[in-house]
């Protein structure tokens, strides 16, 4: 119904400290990316170890811990988001459905 043709992923590792500023998923290659993906593989991930993705709400901020076995998804120019930093390593394999060519 959303018209999908294609998928692209690739695996995200962020370094103690690093995050990634607010922003829509919109293609670097202008193709029409309408849903986004994050599956979490950190194991072990405590309360305090930060790397949180704060997805923007209607309701106001979501924030959602970057557990293991969590996936996220999400309408990607919908949502303004940010990964906020980390006290350790952070991993996931992200993803964007596209409609069109991809």
């Amino acid at each position: 119904m959303l018209g999908l043709t294609t998928l692209e992923m690739h695996f995200a590792r962020f370094a103690p400290g690093r995050g990634y500023a607010r922003h829509h998923d919109v293609s670097p290659q202008g193709a029409d990316r309408v849903i986004s993906l994050i599956y979490y593989l950190n194991r072990h991930w405590r309360a305090g170890d930060g790397g949180e993705l704060e997805l923007e709400t209607d309701d106001g901020p979501v924030l959602i811990e970057p557990r293991a076995d969590t996936l996220v998804a999400f309408l990607s120019a919908r949502f303004y988001h940010t990964v906020l930093p980390a006290v350790r390593e952070r991993q996931s394999v992200t993803g964007w459905f596209h409609r069109g060519a991809g």
